[in-house]
């Protein structure tokens, strides 16, 4: 839930230096230089975040050849920054404040709990573990630790970065935490219906939603990263799926992505789900527009940005809302295990282009 704003600075030093120095610092210059060189060219000739450029080195050319019509981050990161008075005024960009603005809506949501600072966790959320350990304002899975009791104040906090580790729990949170803000949210489970179709390990729902002219939200795009083994907490294989909102539906999957699965089993399984109808992907979808609607009305006459990206499950408690995204990945709406597929460029482009004409 990170949010940047794209000044020439800040994108130099994230997407530019701080890898390159990474890989100076490992003892790789060449390698170092070599990811310099690429990355510099991938964001001044193409303009494409490195990361983009990576995932389609093998359609660049047809990329350029359209790159002035495309919606990608760099045209997202732009739309985000007019809106960046709105989001800190909301304060959404945090977790927990987004649980409470939840709590205030009634909307169904991931139970949150916040942990500032050197507090301890309450016994009622002691007996909730499994559980996952979050920062409060950040993405990309850094910091993120699921929490497993082994015996009374004995437990393993297995960052899903890093080297798991064991000892009593206030312990191991304030060495994990290093003062920072974190929250927690007890391990999701599969409603029984999904279950049934894609494993026990969580499917999360990405959709983006966009506020029309009467400010009634509709989806502009929902895919499904469903697991492709059940290894908890975290699935290790994903294939991700762009879904029909109404019908719930998944995109038939393109041979190709089939083909890069390294594992035979998690190729079959992902054979099987292409083309599959999923349970609660509509409620899913009509909840991600209720919680838009929130958000205009929280927002007042101070409008955020008209386009939202959320983090949805259907669980064995129904939808529920995990998180909400300003700053959320375009290019997975584009090349995803249906292939490639721009169509949507449209649609993220007409609404950020209809923000900035009125902002």
């Amino acid at each position: 839930m990170a949010i940047q704003f794209p000044t020439i600075g800040r994108v130099a030093y994230a997407q530019l230096l701080k890898p390159w120095v990474r890989g100076v610092r490992a003892g790789r210059p060449l390698q170092a230089f070599g990811r310099l060189f690429r990355d510099g060219k991938a964001l001044l000739r193409h303009r494409l975040w490195p990361s983009e450029a990576r995932i389609l080195r093998h359609d660049l050319a047809a990329v350029r050849q359209r790159r002035s019509g495309l919606y990608l981050q760099w045209e997202h990161q732009e739309h985000v920054r007019a809106y960046r008075g709105a989001i800190a005024a909301l304060g959404l960009h945090d977790k927990a404040a987004f649980a409470r603005l939840c709590t205030s809506a009634r909307l169904p949501h991931v139970p949150t709990a916040e942990l500032g600072g050197e507090e301890a966790i309450d016994d009622a959320w002691r007996e909730r573990q499994p559980l996952i350990v979050k920062p409060a304002v950040g993405s990309g899975a850094q910091g993120l630790a699921s929490l497993e009791r082994l015996a009374a104040d004995q437990w393993r906090l297995r960052p899903f970065r890093g080297e798991p580790c064991e000892g009593p729990l206030d312990a191991m949170l304030t060495r994990h935490r290093d003062g920072a803000r974190f929250v927690l949210q007890p391990l999701l489970h599969n409603h029984a219906d999904l279950a049934a179709l894609v494993g026990t390990s969580l499917a999360t729902f990405r959709t983006v939603t966009a506020a029309s002219e009467n400010r009634q939200p509709k989806v502009l795009s929902l895919l499904a990263e469903l697991p492709l083994d059940d290894a908890l907490p975290m699935p290790r294989r994903w294939l991700v799926l762009p879904v029909d909102p109404a019908s719930g539906k998944l995109a038939t999957c393109d041979s190709r992505a089939i083909e890069r699965i390294d594992d035979q089993q998690s190729r079959k399984r992902a054979g099987e789900l292409s083309g599959q109808v999923l349970p609660g992907a509509a409620s899913v979808a009509a909840l991600a527009c209720d919680a838009h609607a929130a958000v205009l009305r929280a927002a007042g006459a101070d409008q955020p940005p008209p386009m939202i990206g959320w983090d949805l499950a259907f669980t064995t408690s129904g939808p529920l809302l995990i998180e909400l995204n300003w700053n959320w990945a375009v290019l997975p709406h584009y090349r995803n295990g249906a292939g490639l597929d721009f169509s949507r460029s449209t649609d993220f482009a007409r609404v950020a282009g209809s923000a900035h004409s009125t902002a």
